[in-house]
């Protein structure tokens, strides 16, 4: 059987839709609530104008979003394309804040 060579957005993609799923799980169980408000992310990537972003993480980590297309934002789970390629999954109640991206900052995690 031949193996298939995931691209970084088909892996992201991927692990996207599986928690998609499992949040959505979560909360039709109704043991889910979520004090972030991810709608404030999903504005930021809406409408124009994009501007960059950090996330600040409640373990003191930071995500630069530099794009819109490094984040996507489902059900009380959002998954950032790091600059290594490698995707992060992260509990939405874990975003504390969402501020604009200061310049001269050097990476997209630190």
């Amino acid at each position: 059987m031949a193996h298939h060579a995931w691209s970084p957005v088909e892996r992201f993609l991927e692990v996207f839709e599986i928690f998609e799923t499992l949040q959505l799980a979560r909360v039709q169980s109704g043991c889910y609530t979520t004090s972030v408000n991810t709608e404030q992310i999903k504005l930021r990537l809406r409408g124009g104008g994009f501007r960059p972003f950090v996330l600040h993480l409640s373990d003191g980590r930071q995500f630069r979003i530099e794009h819109p297309e490094f984040i996507l934002v489902g059900r009380g789970v959002v998954v950032v394309l790091r600059e290594d390629d490698l995707v992060e999954t992260l509990d939405a109640l874990h975003v504390v804040s969402v501020e604009d991206l200061k310049t001269g900052t050097a990476s997209r995690e630190s």
